[in-house]
């Protein structure tokens, strides 16, 4: 019930404001509810909940691929909030059921265990905080320089932009975080 009327809540704002509180993202007030529950769930919750959560993880995983795959950069910066979405419930069914089958060996579980992915993990928080705002210098510089087809835009802010962002964050990690920790 709290993610479905979080979500809801927060969709409510998007369509009854025209958009207005967009750069807000109020739908993330789902997502964040999503994340929470599963995070309850993980710790307290009854394992027959986890059937609905892979489910939630598949469908929702399988969604992401066919929408950005069928409808392109251009159907995703139309769509954002919808993706936007798909993909916050498909990463916190992710983790809730990557968390209760840490103790089987599943080819999530070696996944999420993968070593690079570990060691993200050790700066995730400072990965949050640093993200946006070197993608956005990226992306004023970019399209000061070049004009580029949104394709192509996309496709260089991801092969730089991804390395520049960890290297950015682990940097910060290094500065602000780690010494505290």
């Amino acid at each position: 019930a709290t993610m479905a009327w979080t979500l809801t809540f927060g969709l409510l704002l998007h369509f009854a404001l025209h958009g207005v509180l967009d750069s807000a993202r109020p739908w993330y007030l789902g997502l964040f509810a999503f994340g929470a529950v599963a995070a309850r769930t993980t710790v307290a919750g009854p394992r027959w909940q986890l059937a609905w959560w892979r489910r939630a993880m598949y469908t929702t995983w399988a969604v992401a691929g066919l929408l950005l795959l069928g409808g392109g950069t251009a159907f995703y910066y139309q769509h954002y909030l919808y993706y936007d979405v798909v993909v916050g419930v498909a990463t916190a069914a992710t983790l809730l059921v990557g968390a209760v089958d840490a103790t089987r060996t599943t080819t999530l579980v070696r996944w999420l265990a993968w070593r690079p992915l570990v060691t993200l993990g050790f700066f995730s928080y400072s990965l949050y905080l640093v993200h946006a705002p070197v993608l956005q210098a990226e992306h004023m510089l970019v399209s000061h320089l070049w004009r580029l087809s949104p394709e192509l835009e996309f496709a260089g802010l991801a092969a730089i932009g991804l390395p520049l962002i960890v290297l950015a964050a682990y940097a910060f990690h290094l500065l602000f975080e780690r010494p505290f920790m």
